[in-house]
């Protein structure tokens, strides 16, 4: 009897065992060819399926680096071709393909930007391959077309595409998009020469907003504060005209610094939703470069320089702290109807932090 009971213990504890196997180490899908239409004409290059629509100093260029990974997509030979900002009477296919891989193509290569640690633009020909058997895939990665295109005209051109906007805390946003003006002024370029200081620069924006009234059809100029104060109307207006998914850059950037398996299981969704399988992210799995989060993220410059002079300025410069915490309670009505656009009770916890 006792050897019975002690027979029929084992034989337990090696199924659990080997049960619990299973459900820790899940077979991985088989890929499948995304399910694409045959516009009509047949165009000769690859038109976008997938549109990455910003915002600006969102992190949009991250998303397109790994959407390029995947074994499905080609990347554009250019990743802003910014065509689609153009009016409607404007637009042409056979002309906006010309940016975009061949059809027969089961290579692309795009002249890939990094802003590298030191404050300086790197460049890399990067060239990815797309499964055999299968159409490809490819994407424009236009980050004005939020703000400033017309999801009319550009879902009239490419009704079956579907758009992915990133929005981050738009305080922090501002910051990052007056680092790259700063760049800018330090390369030389004519029309940044004017552009001072953060904490003075955001004091003339809040004037002007101040006495000029801003929406999605006139603003004052004010490329700090506007696309924040614009997240929701724009985004409501994209939804009215085509199908459109909003991610968030701190939540990407979180799933990016858990590693790539972690960040492939973020973007499951919105992969799915494009209509590729996250299976066809093998290479970013097996990929030994370390992911970078986005660096507009987390801000660590403030004061002007480069990166590697600056790297505690935000911690040191009282006069941008108190800036950046000025602007988060401005922020709170705009980030409200963003949130409830979305149906989020709550938007990422950099948004009303102080810093």
């Amino acid at each position: 009897m006792r050897w019975v009971v002690a027979t029929g213990l084992v034989l337990l504890v090696m199924a659990l065992a080997a049960t619990r196997g299973k459900l820790r180490s899940p077979p991985m899908p088989a890929e499948t060819c995304p399910a694409l239409p045959n516009p009509a004409g047949s165009p000769a290059r690859l038109v976008p399926s997938i549109l990455l629509i910003g915002e600006r100093k969102c992190g949009s260029s991250s998303l397109a680096r790994y959407l390029g990974l995947h074994s499905h997509v080609l990347p554009p030979k250019v990743k802003e071709p910014g065509y689609l900002m153009r009016p409607l009477s404007q637009l042409s296919l056979a002309e906006y393909s010309q940016y975009f891989a061949l059809a027969t193509a089961n290579r692309s290569c795009i002249k890939w930007f990094e802003l590298a640690a030191s404050g300086r633009i790197t460049t890399e020909r990067v060239c990815e391959e797309v499964a055999t058997g299968c159409r490809a895939m490819t994407f424009d990665a236009s980050a004005g077309y939020l703000s400033e295109a017309s999801p009319r005209a550009v879902f009239a051109l490419l009704p079956h595409a579907r758009a992915l906007a990133l929005v981050r805390a738009p305080h922090l946003r501002a910051l990052s998009h007056w680092r790259m003006h700063q760049r800018f002024k330090r390369e030389g370029r004519n029309w940044y020469q004017a552009s001072t200081n953060f904490s003075i620069m955001i004091e003339m924006e809040l004037k002007q907003l101040a006495s000029q009234s801003c929406s999605v059809k006139r603003c004052p100029r004010a490329p700090y504060l506007s696309p924040g104060l614009l997240y929701e109307p724009n985004v409501a207006r994209w939804m009215s005209r085509g199908p459109l998914m909003v991610l968030f850059t701190e939540e990407m950037d979180q799933a990016t610094a858990q590693g790539p398996q972690r960040l492939v299981d973020y973007l499951r969704p919105a992969l799915r939703w494009c209509g590729l399988e996250p299976a066809g992210m093998a290479s970013l799995l097996s990929s030994r470069k370390p992911l970078r989060a986005n660096v507009a993220s987390v801000v660590h410059v403030a004061a002007g320089g480069g990166a590697d002079e600056q790297e505690h300025a935000l911690h040191t410069n009282s006069a941008v702290r108190a800036t950046l915490n000025r602007l988060v309670p401005y922020f709170e009505r705009p980030n409200r109807a963003l949130a409830a656009r979305l149906d989020r009770l709550h938007l990422p916890k950099e948004w009303n932090e102080l810093i």
